[in-house]
């Protein structure tokens, strides 16, 4: 965030960098960094998509953990991130423009609103395109919503599937616990910390809402808080992190008092217990 400190223009598709980069980096910079923070993000988004998948088959049906753990998924997933990667770039260099016509858009589009940022160096925009590329950030606002949706339903699913296999598979209930406060702590950082400001600025970039700058910005901080504040909720949520984390600081360095240990009982339960 000192870096970089995004600062977005919305209802306008135009944005400039206020840290520490503002007055090192150029246009062409700037918009290469764009599209690295977008391609870092969605691979936030699918390591999570990922994690729980992993979780479920690992926790609820092992007998499924060879389709994961063989080199034809990890290929895949190789071919996925380059394409989602080939992607962001395609949409940049279709996108792109030079510094001197992305100010001249931005001073027509906007009817001169935006002239008071064009002396920013890093100052970046892109065209509405006669009203297509609001279309397409309404587009992507129904993704966002539904991706938010399924999230939040997943930890639902995720609470059923604890308290049927509790009961028939013998799943102990300290793990139960375990399992449903990662998951839900985790899904509710991501979509509070991650998909909510997004949705907001895909929404006023869609439906063009007006003097809403504070606002959106406001919602960028929460973006540049999810990181610190994962981290911090994995310390404190997952018992041996948090024992850890204390005898360093309230007893030196000694050896934490309790760690998880995952034994496999049998090809289709696993265990896991505190000691």
């Amino acid at each position: 965030m000192m870096l970089l400190n995004p600062v977005l223009l919305n209802p306008y598709m135009a944005g400039y960098l206020a840290g520490v980069f503002r007055y090192l980096a150029d246009y062409t910079t700037t918009s290469i960094v764009n599209a690295v923070m977008f391609y870092l993000l969605e691979s936030v988004v699918i390591s999570i998509l990922l994690t729980y998948l992993n979780r479920y088959i690992l926790t609820f049906h092992p007998e499924y953990q060879h389709y994961v753990d063989n080199q034809y998924t990890v290929y895949f997933l190789i071919c996925f991130h380059l394409s989602v990667a080939c992607m962001n770039t395609s949409f940049y260099f279709l996108a792109s423009t030079d510094y001197d016509n992305a100010r001249r858009l931005a001073s027509s589009e906007s009817h001169h609103a935006l002239d008071v940022y064009l002396s920013e160096p890093t100052f970046i925009y892109a065209s509405e395109y006669n009203g297509a590329a609001r279309i397409f950030c309404a587009l992507g606002l129904l993704i966002l919503i539904l991706f938010s949706v399924f999230f939040l339903g997943s930890v639902g699913f995720f609470v059923r599937s604890v308290f049927i296999y509790k009961k028939m598979k013998g799943v102990v209930s300290k793990q139960s616990k375990f399992l449903l406060i990662s998951t839900f702590i985790q899904v509710v950082l991501l979509v509070t910390f991650v998909f909510v400001p997004f949705i907001w600025a895909t929404f006023t970039w869609s439906f063009n809402i007006q003097n809403i700058v504070n606002t959106t910005n406001g919602f960028v901080m929460l973006i540049s808080m999810y990181g610190p504040v994962d981290m911090l909720c994995t310390l404190y949520f997952i018992v041996p992190y948090r024992r850890y984390v204390e005898s360093i600081i309230f007893r030196g360095n000694k050896r934490p008092t309790g760690v998880f240990v995952v034994a496999r009982a049998s090809r289709s339960t696993n265990v896991m217990t505190e000691v």
